[in-house]
């Protein structure tokens, strides 16, 4: 989809939002989301269909996650998979990869990046709980709308990266810490956002940063 059909729908879509209210937003909620997956699987058809069309893997998560599944075997541990030239990388999403590499291999990549994309929309419903408590249930209208049809957040569906399952995990543990900081800040509300932020941190290291001030700020 051209960028500047996706802006236009964005515009039409927050123009809406300003002057909406009461029961109607949740029904414009449930359409976002449901915008935020169709113009994701749908970008993600059009692409795969396109002549020549190759998937994007840079760092050759594909390769490493059938490291650990034996080429689509079976499970097998191997410290290769996560080793990227002299470093090694965070190990979560070759692991997340892995249970894709079971099947053929034009339908292991479509799989795993649609199902990337369906994660991508968890991102657009956490943006609106964090938004709404720390906001306004309208600013958390636009902040989802933003998020859902951000030209950016559509065109790398085909790609394999780190940020596809990191970014998901990271925003919804910080949408869930909302929760609890803004509420009676029940254990389990706190023990599910630390949870979260480690597996975020098992995708991409960098949640380790948020710990220390977020720990301090409710000290």
């Amino acid at each position: 989809m051209p960028n500047n059909s996706i802006s236009r729908l964005s515009g039409r879509i927050i123009a809406e939002l300003t002057t909406t209210n009461g029961l109607s937003e949740r029904a414009l909620l449930a359409g976002i989301v449901m915008a935020a997956i169709a113009v994701r699987l749908g970008y993600l058809f059009v692409a795969t269909a396109s002549p020549g069309f190759v998937w994007i893997d840079p760092d050759r998560y594909m390769v490493q996650a059938r490291l650990l599944t034996n080429g689509g075997q079976d499970w097998r541990w191997s410290i290769d998979a996560f080793r990227y030239f002299e470093f090694f990388k965070a190990p979560l999403y070759p692991v997340f990869l892995a249970i894709f590499t079971f099947l053929p291999e034009g339908q292991a990549q479509w799989w795993a990046a649609s199902s990337q994309s369906v994660l991508a929309t968890v991102a657009v419903f956490a943006v609106f709980v964090m938004t709404q408590r720390l906001h306004s249930t309208r600013a958390a209208l636009i902040a989802a709308a933003a998020t859902a049809l951000y030209f950016r957040n559509v065109v790398i569906q085909p790609m394999f990266m780190q940020e596809r399952i990191y970014l998901p995990l990271l925003v919804t543990a910080l949408a869930v810490l909302s929760l609890a900081v803004t509420g009676r800040g029940r254990p389990r509300q706190f023990g599910l956002a630390g949870a979260l932020l480690g597996l975020a941190a098992l995708a991409r290291s960098m949640p380790v940063y948020f710990v220390g001030p977020a720990a301090l700020a409710w000290w």
